[in-house]
Formats: C-alpha cells, structure tokens, sequence
C-alpha cells in the first residue's frame, strides 16, 4: 500500500464531491511539502448510517448533513448521484421541512411524488438522482455532509523526514 493511501486511511478520509485532491505531495528541489487539502463544499461518505447518525457524524467531522441552497448546489450534488436509485441521507427533516442547521429553505428539489409521509413515519430528506424524497429516519443510508474548507501544510527538509512521518502515521 502506498505512503498516499496509508495517509488517507489514517485520516479517515472521505471523498469530496468534486475531484479534488485531498492530499498532495508536491517535490521542491530537495525539500518536500506536504499539503492537506480539505476545500470541498461537499463530501460524500460511505458509511451506512441512520438520518441522526448521519448528522452527528457530519457535525464531528465537517459541519453538518448537507444543506442544498439553491440550484447551483443541488446540480454540484446531482452530478455525483448515480441513476441508479441510491438514495443518499441530506440535512432536511420534518419539522415544518427544515435543514439540519435549522435554516428554512425556498429551493426545492422533490420528486413529483414527494414528500409523502407514506407510512406515517418519514421524517427525514434524502438525495437520489431523481431528487429529493422523505423515508424513515431508522433506515441506514450513505450520505452527503456539507464541507468545511481548511488547509494543513507540513514541511519536511528531508526524504528521511517524510519517511519518518509517514512511519508515524502507520502507528497512530
């Protein structure tokens, strides 16, 4: 395995929504740097949770379960959504349809159908290529935290340096 992947298993990495790196080793003569890059608005995380394990993963780890704005964020969003009818967890919930950071919201992304409150007990917004929808909030979905951007630089004067730190990851 690779000093690059060792780095983000450590770090416990997700993916962003966008391709961008989140790590970069870029090589300056005969010094190296190590950036961090975290610059996503969104990230994806694969990891099977409930709507409110979802949240406080998200509010751990970023800032909170996805907030979509307008259309400009749901079309950033959408073009990572997969046709194929995987629905994802998004901060809206049933408390007059609020977002998970409690804003209201005006852009609306319902599939025709939606919401529905079916069986009396969804209560909770996902994101599926065909838009948004409400299910139970006991399901267990992936899903799409809103970002933080911060970026963490290390810089090391030697090979022996970098050999050092990436050592040090394996063992933490």
């Amino acid at each position: 395995m690779s000093d690059y992947h060792v780095a983000l298993q450590r770090f416990k990495v997700v993916q962003p929504l966008r391709n961008e790196p989140y790590l970069d080793i870029c090589k300056l003569s005969q010094y190296m740097q190590i950036i961090f890059r975290f610059s996503g608005k969104y990230y994806y995380v694969p990891l099977s949770k409930t709507w409110t394990a979802a949240q406080s993963y998200c509010r751990e780890n970023f800032l909170d379960l996805a907030t979509i704005e307008n259309l400009e964020d749901w079309l950033e969003i959408s073009q990572f959504l997969a046709n194929d009818g995987i629905a994802y967890w998004i901060g809206l919930s049933r408390d007059s349809w609020k977002w998970s950071d409690q804003s209201n919201f005006e852009f609306t992304a319902w599939r025709s159908t939606e919401p529905r409150n079916q069986q009396g007990n969804e209560f909770c917004g996902y994101a599926s290529a065909q838009g948004w929808g409400d299910t139970d909030c006991a399901l267990e979905l992936s899903f799409i935290c809103s970002g933080k951007q911060s970026n963490i630089k290390f810089s090391y004067q030697t090979l022996q340096s970098i050999k050092q730190f990436f050592s040090f990851l394996s063992k933490v």
